[in-house]
């Protein structure tokens, strides 16, 4: 930090270093009540009022019913919605919007929705030929209903194709 001082008033210069930066957004302390009060830490010693787990620079992930994500905003999620499509097993609906395609699938295993989701963006092995010869910087992901992580395999590739059937995706969409 350095400090100038000007005339009629004083600037400084601050710049970040990552001395406890896993704090950013997670530590609060009591506020002062002054305007003019200048929190310097080696003058303070304040009241820790929370130690949160999640940073309040992280935006808290939407209700599963109401997620909706492209392929370009799945490259650059934050924790708190990695954190949460890992969790999340489930049917999702992939849209291809250059032209209105529908791919209904299914997450589960290890990361869920999180790892199945970025396998369509990364083009991984596995994934459907339709899907693979598509841009996925045009898909949009969403979830049509999401299952308990106990839920058997058999339940979920049956929820699976019963979606399917309902939106027509084999016929008319990118499932075969």
């Amino acid at each position: 930090m350095d400090y100038k001082l000007r005339a009629d008033y004083s600037v400084f210069d601050f710049s970040l270093t990552d001395h406890m930066s896993d704090l950013v957004g997670r530590l609060m302390i009591s506020p002062r009540r002054t305007q003019s009060y200048v929190r310097l830490a080696e003058n303070l010693d304040p009241e820790i009022v929370e130690l949160s787990s999640i940073s309040m620079f992280d935006p808290l992930p939407p209700a599963w019913r109401e997620w909706c994500m492209t392929g370009p905003e799945l490259r650059v999620i934050s924790p708190n919605q990695e954190a949460r499509l890992r969790e999340w097993r489930g049917i999702y609906l992939i849209v291809d919007e250059t032209d209105g395609a529908r791919y209904v699938g299914s997450a589960y295993g290890a990361e869920n929705l999180l790892s199945r989701w970025r396998s369509h963006v990364r083009r991984d092995h596995g994934v459907t030929v339709q899907l693979q010869q598509r841009n996925p910087a045009n898909f949009r992901f969403s979830i049509l209903e999401r299952v308990s992580p106990d839920t058997p395999i058999e339940e979920i590739t049956a929820l699976e194709q019963t979606w399917m059937h309902r939106l027509h995706t084999k016929r008319f969409g990118l499932n075969t």
